[in-house]
């Protein structure tokens, strides 16, 4: 009987990858409902068998009083950002001079999500952590069970005994647009855009809310004893352990190849099914990593390229104003609704009345705007040559929620209402 409960997990977790990984489905829905219905029923009938690495143990748990921090093997760097072929050519005769060598650099999508490491011991998911400060983080191991594209056990030979892999948690566009839809027609309040969604579904504290969200997985990084030393050779052995990655790879030579990939990889941002913000770039072989070193943020072996803002025009219908739970006002345009990235713009916060009169906004202007770190809309310029007879705008005197007269503090720059009881 546990020989057989044995092979359907099994069977239940090539099933799981199959589905969510490689998007090739091996049985029916109907089959895997009824497999799935089995292995539930197994369990139910045999409760000291049930381990973490089981099918059934992805279902979100009962609400949790908070995260524990948990001190990572392994300091959790950002990366230097490059913006232009300059910035490259600089990185790239930074590792020659310092390894004495042409290099071999890897090119991988930079994914606009949440960046997680996960604790694998003989096989076996233990721990999932977010970021952090870099030095420690939240075990978020509850939360990371949900995700169905993160394998609870590693399938395959040669599994260390422990291994660390770390990955970006994120939401697919389609994905993040369904997302939304549900919300709003459940008259909830829609995320702003997917990295919030991504990283507000893993800090939750009740795991069943997780569980009902639409996150993807791609592994960036791994370290383990008997690893490769070519970084490419470690995601392809991670693939062979069903760890999803990115099958958009490059490889480069030469900086001007570093160049000619990264323009590729941007020239493919919006065929893809998720967004990227820029191209990671990193040397490929992993025994260069200790003798370049890092920073006391920045690793020296790799770099981040970032993409532009991308930038429309759009017409300001209105400026309102917003109260805040103490009271802050803050101005808000209205605009008319503008697609920037794949991401339909329609309010754009102006900050403080002092940011409105510095950049002399108006009603009916046409205005620049962009996605600041293709996340938060701004209004980057006024387009002075189409500007008709607006009058300036003018501050309310008084709060639009209780009608209470404004004042104002740090040199105009808040403006607040005083009776925040109230508002």
């Amino acid at each position: 009987m546990k020989e057989n409960y044995e092979k359907l997990k099994q069977a239940i977790r090539a099933y799981d990858y199959a589905y969510h990984v490689l998007a090739e489905p091996l049985i029916t829905d109907a089959s895997y409902d009824e497999a799935y219905r089995d292995l539930q029923n197994i369990e139910y009938e045999h409760p000291d068998w049930v381990t973490p690495d089981s099918p059934t143990q992805r279902v979100g748990s009962e609400v949790a009083a908070g995260f524990t921090s948990v001190r990572h093997t392994q300091q959790m760097l950002s990366l230097a950002n490059a913006f232009t072929e300059a910035d490259i050519n600089k990185f790239w005769e930074r590792v020659c001079n310092t390894t004495g060598m042409t290099p071999h650099v890897i090119l991988e999508p930079k994914l606009d999500g949440l960046a997680i490491s996960l604790h694998y011991e003989h096989g076996v998911l233990v721990r999932g952590l977010t970021r952090g400060d870099g030095l420690q983080g939240e075990d978020i191991t509850q939360n990371i069970r949900t995700i169905k594209q993160i394998p609870l056990r590693l399938v395959g030979e040669s599994v260390p005994e422990f291994l660390e892999c770390r990955g970006e948690v994120f939401i697919q566009k389609a994905d993040f647009d369904q997302l939304n839809q549900t919300i709003h027609a459940s008259q909830g309040k829609p995320f702003v855009n997917a990295r919030n969604a991504a990283a507000g579904s893993l800090r939750q504290h009740d795991s069943r809310i997780t569980a009902t969200r639409p996150l993807s997985f791609y592994v960036y990084w791994m370290d383990a004893e008997g690893l490769p030393q070519s970084h490419l050779e470690r995601l392809q052995q991670a693939a062979r352990w069903h760890l999803p990655t990115n099958k958009l790879v490059l490889q480069a030579r030469s900086a001007k190849e570093v160049w000619q990939a990264v323009q590729k990889i941007g020239s493919l941002r919006h065929d893809l099914d998720y967004h990227i913000d820029g191209v990671v770039i990193k040397c490929d072989d992993t025994n260069q990593y200790v003798r370049m070193g890092s920073t006391a943020k920045t690793p020296r072996w790799a770099c981040a390229f970032k993409f532009p803002a991308q930038q429309a025009q759009a017409v300001v219908q209105a400026i309102d104003v917003q109260v805040g739970r103490t009271g802050a006002i803050t101005p808000v345009a209205k605009l008319s609704p503008t697609e920037v990235d794949g991401v339909v713009i329609s309010n754009v916060t102006l900050h403080n009345f002092s940011e409105v009169a510095r950049k002399d906004i108006r009603v009916g202007d046409h205005v620049i705007i962009q996605r600041a770190g293709d996340v938060i809309p701004e209004i980057v310029q006024v387009q002075l040559d189409k500007r008709g007879e607006y009058p300036p705008y003018q501050p309310p005197s008084v709060c639009p929620s209780c009608q209470t007269a404004i004042i104002q503090v740090q040199d105009q720059i808040v403006w607040r209402c005083p009776n925040t009881k109230g508002c």
